[in-house]
């Protein structure tokens, strides 16, 4: 191969920063898809359960008894992760669930939030 000359070193130049921007798309639409999941993901949590319904009716294991229990209670749901698994089945009269319900309450995230309001000022 010879020396570059000044034609094709532009031509190079140009087609890396073209890679670079196809990159840059192909990032963005990797980010996208990820947050499309994500959001219907939410949605579908989101949507498809009452206010009177407990998160805890997605996990098939835990007995349609103990699950109506806790709604019946009407006791709040970001209360449960304060409670210890002997709390938990007091609350239910059912001591021996205590443990299996402790740990699938835990496993549902829980998202906190801070807002601090301040003026728009020049």
């Amino acid at each position: 191969m010879g020396p570059v000359d000044r034609e094709s070193s532009l031509s190079l130049e140009d087609d890396r920063q073209k890679n670079v921007r196809d990159s840059d798309r192909c990032m963005m639409s990797q980010f996208s898809q990820c947050v499309y999941v994500c959001v219907h993901g939410c949605v579908c949590v989101c949507v498809f359960r009452w206010q009177s319904m407990t998160p805890l009716r997605q996990f098939k294991k835990l007995p349609d008894d103990v699950v109506r229990r806790i709604e019946k209670k009407d006791f709040p749901w970001e209360r449960f992760y304060d409670l210890g698994h002997n709390e938990i089945g007091e609350l239910v009269r059912m001591p021996k669930m205590g443990k299996t319900i402790h740990k699938y309450v835990h496993q549902i995230p829980k998202l906190e939030l801070a807002v601090h309001i301040q003026p728009v000022t020049r």
